[in-house]
C-alpha cells in the first residue's frame, strides 16, 4: 500500500495566482476522448435518466461512477470529484468553495500509483461528520494549496 503525503494549506495567494485569479479555462478535460464519449452518451436518452441517478449515488457515497472508464480517461474522475464539490477549473488547478469550513478542518494528501499515476485526497471535518474524496491529479504533483475568502485553491 501507498503512504499518503500530507500537503502544506496556506492561507495567501502566491504572487502568480493572485494575478491569474480571474483566468478560468475548462483545463485538459475538453479532450477529443471524452468530447466523443460524451456524443456516445447522448445517443442513447432512453438511459439517460438511470445513469444519471446511478452516477449521483455512486458519487454521493465517495465511489467514482464507470470505473472502466477511468482507467482510460481519468480526467473524468477529477471532473466528476469537482462538480460533486461545485468547484471549477482555473488556468493551472481547480478552486474548492469551502465556505464555513477552517483551515485547520481540511486536510490533503497525495500518493503516487505503482502505475505512476498521482492521487490526491480530501479530508473534511465538519460538524455533520467526516467527508472524506480521492480524486486524480493531472500533474506529478500538486505545486500550491491555498485556502483564502472560503476558497481552496489547488494549483499544478
Amino acid at each position: 500500500m501507498n503512504e499518503w503525503k500530507e500537503i502544506e494549506i496556506s492561507d495567501t495567494l502566491d504572487s502568480d495566482e493572485s494575478s491569474n485569479q480571474a483566468e478560468k479555462s475548462p483545463n485538459r478535460i475538453q479532450q477529443l476522448a471524452e468530447i466523443k464519449f460524451n456524443e456516445f452518451i447522448q445517443q442513447s436518452p432512453h438511459l439517460n435518466e438511470v445513469r444519471s441517478r446511478h452516477q449521483q449515488v455512486l458519487v454521493a457515497s465517495g465511489l467514482q461512477p464507470e470505473s472502466h472508464v477511468l482507467q482510460q480517461n481519468p480526467d473524468m474522475a477529477l471532473k466528476w470529484f469537482v462538480d460533486e464539490l461545485n468547484g471549477e477549473f482555473i488556468t493551472d488547478g481547480l478552486e474548492l468553495p469551502m465556505h464555513g469550513m477552517t483551515i485547520d478542518s481540511i486536510k490533503l494528501e497525495t500518493t503516487q500509483l505503482d502505475d505512476g499515476h498521482v492521487l490526491g485526497r480530501l479530508r473534511l471535518e465538519s460538524e455533520n461528520g467526516p467527508l472524506e474524496r480521492t480524486f486524480p491529479i493531472p500533474t506529478e504533483s500538486i505545486r500550491n494549496v491555498s485556502f483564502v475568502n472560503g476558497l481552496l485553491r489547488l494549483r499544478w
